[in-house]
């Protein structure tokens, strides 16, 4: 067996340039990973932000509508109305 400056066999330095290329793919693939999760977010922020807009808006068209039906109509019956 050969032994190089590192002290490493030369069967140890392939298997530890093997595990170097095997975390190198499992960083690459968790970088890919966190860039598909990082634009999924940004997506779900925009669609948030949309909704809340019409869910305002809703919400003041709903209360817009409230008073109309809520106020009594002048000869419809009623407490005061007379029979």
């Amino acid at each position: 067996r050969l032994i190089g400056m590192s002290g490493l066999t030369d069967k140890g330095r392939i298997e530890q340039e093997e595990q170097k290329a095997k975390l190198i793919d499992q960083v690459l693939e968790l970088q890919t990973t966190l860039d598909e999760l990082s634009t999924r977010v940004d997506s779900v922020k925009g669609e948030n932000e949309k909704l809340k807009s019409e869910n305002g808006i809703l919400t003041q068209y709903i209360e817009n509508l409230m008073p109309a039906q809520t106020k009594p109509k002048p000869g419809r019956g009623g407490a005061s109305a007379k029979r």
